[in-house]
């Protein structure tokens, strides 16, 4: 082991033994918890600490929260109602169903579609997981399970419906249709959660970052409502209660794990002390809180992002959904002229400016790593990968770089935050830019690891990120060396998302290997080997290294390898190279396995994989290759074709998850040769639009590997159409899932 692999090797130990480190000290507050009973806040307390605050009464302080709103700053209801019925009626239309199936106790969360909750038309079981009907015990949190073993339940459907996202679809409705009727279907939903919830029991109280989220969107629902007109005194006094007792309780509890093993708990728990600091202004607590939350956001995002700005999880999902995390405290505290340093603002514009430059031609994010559908805000509904309105919400905010364009002028998000604010560009306000549609162009993100081949409507996007979180693993999967390829609007080769995360651990496991990913495995082993009962782990068995980056405006080439696999007999290294021609567009791939002691008959034959997962359900296949038509544009073909001979070719059906809780059945297809000498195999992926026929130009492909000096002689290059004719004869084309 080389001194960089023992390095890695230590931070990863010294990552897991702070995890550990956490859990154990949760533990004995459990074991003390008799001798230290929780502090239960009252409106009767909270009145008492305003009035010590310089507060004259609880009716004083309400009054200026009614005047001074953290969020939504003149609201204009009549150019709310106006763009949302010119510019957005769909949206409109999904508020407005939203909102409805709040009457009738109905959600949709995590992929479950619109569910009927609770036996009667006085409340909701707020600790049922809905999805299997098991339901969480009531008593203190810190005794409360986050995860039971039977693998039918998952925490995340309590926790995403108690964090009250909803409520902001009813404050909406209210505002553009004026019906009164929302605001007190809201007062009912959240006095019966405080009624099903008291305080420290059950497992809403479990995870501090729920609470900051809960917190948030609370306040952000009551300020469109007292937009309008107040809400009810006694209920807002309860509500303050409630919320001043999650910010106690928040920093009780911080999910601090370490510095440089923290995650994007630890930051969404630092923005609901930050805003809940500036709810109850002047109280003492407040401060500490919001003073605590600036402090900590300032060393956090340069620990937790790389220098070129993805966030250091190795989640496209996760990035987007921390990137919405500092927006929302930096959009705070400019609101509350509090400022953040320099380090912090060039941070946070590399973040949108990766972000803006990760965006495929179909408008989103990559699905890389873990993906739960997370959001701070949901102010209108949007595809999990779809950053539009984050970009814009920078933009409109003065951050980004100077040639960052938004995809839109406008968005649903953006009517909400800004109203009739328009954009702040290199610090001075200006109309709104129109809308530019960038061609894609190839791009590299070296620090991050994520590698852009990509020309007008045409990319693919190879992962060489290494194990997230310093080497611990978070929501990182063994997606060495992976790739997804993106056309237009349709995506064919894929990443398999996350289904569920504690529900089905089998599961789990299975969308996270690298056998579910479009790389390359040998035996079925894992790139990094999972730790048992530890879900968002993975040991670091190696890591990515890219030797050759070159890009001009005709072809790109990527070199990259990894050392996963040097734990096994003669340290087998995994090389994959991608070459892609720009003008004839389509994309060369050699996949290599490299012995360090490559002498035949040194040990048994071993079996090496390079997968393909599949958007698409219907393949044809034929010979050596398989087809696929686009989901969009069914004119649109990619044919991949492997041209190294004696590899045999799999293709079956695969689930995967374009969003948390969505299962969809696409398909994957394997090229495998079993030897025990180094393996060297070459395969191409062909767009083909309707009548082309690339994959089978023999003096196209032989000229460009002729030029990447691949070894011609090892490749069936010669395939006219009559011998492929030939070939379906023998072993007829087969339509998967017709």
């Amino acid at each position: 082991m080389n001194t960089e692999d023992q390095k890695t090797q230590v931070i990863f130990k010294r990552n897991l033994s702070k995890k550990i480190v956490g859990k154990a000290t949760r533990y004995i507050k459990r074991l003390f918890l008799p001798l230290n009973p929780p502090v239960v806040v009252t409106p009767e307390d909270l009145e008492e600490t305003l009035v010590a605050s310089g507060w004259g009464s609880f009716n004083d302080f309400m009054n200026i929260r009614f005047e001074r709103p953290l969020f939504f700053q003149k609201m204009d209801k009549d150019f709310i109602r106006n763009e949302f019925k010119k510019f957005f009626p769909e949206a409109l239309e999904t508020i407005r169903e939203k909102s409805q199936k709040c009457h009738q106790r109905e959600f949709n969360e995590l992929g479950s579609g619109f569910m009927k909750l609770g036996a009667s038309e006085d409340g909701v079981c707020w600790r049922e997981d809905f999805k299997s009907g098991v339901v969480w015990p009531l008593k203190n949190y810190l005794s409360v399970p986050i995860i039971i073993d039977d693998d039918i339940s998952d925490i995340k459907t309590i926790w995403e419906l108690s964090r009250f996202q909803f409520g902001i679809s009813l404050a909406q409705m209210e505002m553009v249709t004026g019906d009164t009727s929302h605001r007190e279907r809201f007062v009912a939903l959240v006095d019966d959660w405080m009624t099903g919830n008291p305080y420290p029991l059950g497992p809403n109280w479990t995870c501090p970052m729920e609470l900051a989220i809960r917190s948030i969107n609370l306040i952000c629902a009551v300020e469109l409502f007292q937009s309008s007109r107040k809400l009810p005194d006694d209920f807002m006094q309860k509500l303050c209660a409630s919320l001043f007792q999650h910010g106690c309780h928040i920093r009780e509890n911080i999910e601090f794990v370490g510095r440089g093993a923290n995650t994007n708990h630890y930051l969404a728990d630092l923005v609901g002390l930050l805003t809940l600091g500036l709810f109850f202004d002047s109280v003492t607590e407040a401060k500490d809180w919001r003073e605590f939350a600036i402090s900590e956001l300032e060393q956090e995002i340069i620990l937790q992002t790389t220098e070129d700005g993805y966030c250091y999880e190795s989640s496209m999902n996760y990035h987007l959904m921390v990137c919405e995390f500092y927006l929302h405290a930096f959009t705070l505290c400019r609101a509350n002229a509090l400022d953040f340093s320099v380090p912090f603002m060039r941070r946070l514009t590399k973040m949108i400016e990766f972000t803006q430059n990760s965006i495929g031609p179909d408008g989103k994010l990559p699905n890389i790593g873990d993906n739960d559908s997370g959001r701070l805000l949901k102010l209108s509904e949007r595809s999990d990968r779809d950053p539009a309105w984050i970009l814009l919400w920078a933009r409109m905010e003065g951050i980004g770089p100077l040639d960052f364009v938004p995809t839109e002028t406008i968005t649903p998000e953006s009517v909400w935050l800004f109203g009739r604010r328009e954009l702040i560009v290199g610090g001075q306000i200006e109309g709104n830019l129109q809308a530019k549609r960038r061609s894609e162009r190839s791009r590299s993100f070296k620090d991050s690891g994520i590698y852009c081949l990509a020309h007008d409507d045409l990319s693919m996007t190879v992962n060489t990120s290494a194990i997230g979180v310093n080497g611990l693993g978070g929501h990182k999967h063994n997606d060495e060396l992976a790739m997804t390829l993106c056309w237009g609007a349709d995506e064919f080769i894929i990443d398999p998302g996350t289904f569920c995360y504690t529900s089905d651990k089998q599961e789990r496991n299975r969308l996270r290997s690298a056998m579910s990913h479009s790389t390359i495995t040998i035996d079925n082993q894992e790139t990094n080997r999972f730790i048992s009962r530890y879900l968002f782990a993975l040991r670091n068995d190696g890591k990515p290294h890219v030797s050759v980056w070159f890009s001009t405006r005709e072809l790109d080439i990527l070199r990259a390898e990894h050392s996963c696999y040097h734990r096994l007999p003669n340290s087998p290294t995994v090389r994959r190279t991608v070459y892609f021609d720009k003008l004839a567009r389509f994309w060369l791939v050699r996949d290599q396995i490299e012995l360090k002691n490559n002498q035949s008959g040194s040990r048994k034959k071993f079996k090496t994989s390079s997968s393909l997962i599949l958007k698409s359900a219907r393949l044809i296949r034929e010979g050596n290759s398989v087809s696929m038509r686009g989901e969009y544009d069914p004119d649109r073909q990619l044919i991949v074709r492997m041209f190294s001979g004696s590899v045999s070719m799999n293709v079956e059906p695969f689930d995967f998850a374009p969003q948390y809780g969505d299962m969809r059945t696409g398909s994957k297809v394997t090229f495998s040769v079993e030897s025990d000498k180094s393996i060297n195999f070459v395969w191409g992926a062909f767009p083909n639009d309707e009548g082309q026929k690339k994959h089978l130009d023999e003096s196209l492909i032989t000229e460009k590997l002729a030029l990447l000096e691949w070894p011609l002689d090892d490749l069936e290059i010669s395939n006219s159409p009559d011998e492929i004719n030939s070939q379906n004869n023998k072993s007829k084309t087969q339509v998967l899932n017709k």
